[in-house]
């Protein structure tokens, strides 16, 4: 093997992620290029275009049953995160620590209206990467199992992390839920979408420029959607203009 090959190909690979890094950082700064503009509307003046919405969540179309809670709600996203503790025993105890993994992701939703007093507009988060705060949390630690509606969304989603005598490869293992419920107190920020003689907010599919959907619990939140943009980029253009100067070096 010829001394030029490992340098080179470790840097190839360091360009491609640094390209996907510029790529997604632009993702995140047009979003808030896009978010940024325009003022917060009310209902009743949600038109064409791009809406910016505060209000209350409110049942429309009907509810769905989160998987783990019981509870009916408006949306749901539900997943098992799995971690593997250290030699030491310890591990992450925060919720969505980034160590733990995602090893299976449900959701389901139904439109739903964000009402202000001035009336209400119809939301359909369906095909959006909406987020927020976790709802619900249960653990399983190693050597123990699911049971319960825990045990009910394994089997029903054909989950094989566990055997017969508790968690596989001395994982441990978290089902977590987050839900939109009726009476939260929500701001979006995405385009207006006609649906006959309704118009709603929902994720609208453009190849080149795709309109930003941004769902959080507060203005401020959804003002903030384009933090990190420019930082990503940059770390982007330095993992691929420093391995560019290597494999150039051996040209």
């Amino acid at each position: 093997m010829q001394i030029w090959v490992v340098p080179v190909g470790i840097s190839g690979l360091l360009m491609l992620g640094g390209v996907f890094m510029v790529w997604k950082g632009l993702g995140i700064l047009w979003t808030g290029l896009r978010v940024g503009r325009g003022d917060w509307q009310n209902a009743s003046g949600v038109g064409d275009g791009f809406a910016k919405l505060a209000g209350t969540a409110t049942a429309q179309d009907g509810t769905v049953t989160a998987p783990f809670s019981g509870r009916e709600c408006l949306a749901y996203r539900a997943a098992i995160k799995t971690y593997t503790p250290s030699p030491s025993g310890t591990g992450p105890d925060e919720v969505d620590h980034p160590d733990w993994d995602v090893n299976q992701r449900v959701e389901a939703s139904e439109p739903f209206g964000l009402q202000d007093p001035t009336g209400t507009v119809t939301v359909d988060v369906e095909g959006t990467n909406w987020s927020l705060p976790t709802d619900h949390s249960h653990t399983v630690d190693s050597g123990d199992s699911p049971d319960g509606q825990y045990a009910a969304f394994v089997d029903d989603h054909d989950i094989y992390l566990f055997d017969d005598e508790g968690v596989a490869d001395a994982q441990k293992v978290r089902f977590v839920e987050t839900r939109i419920d009726p009476d939260d107190e929500l701001a979006v920020a995405g385009p207006v979408v006609e649906d006959g003689a309704d118009r709603r907010i929902q994720a609208a599919d453009r190849l080149l420029a795709p309109t930003p959907f941004v769902l959080a619990e507060s203005k401020a939140e959804v003002n903030d959607s384009g933090e990190g943009g420019i930082l990503l980029m940059a770390l982007g253009l330095a993992f691929t203009v420093a391995p560019l100067a290597v494999v150039l070096s051996f040209l």
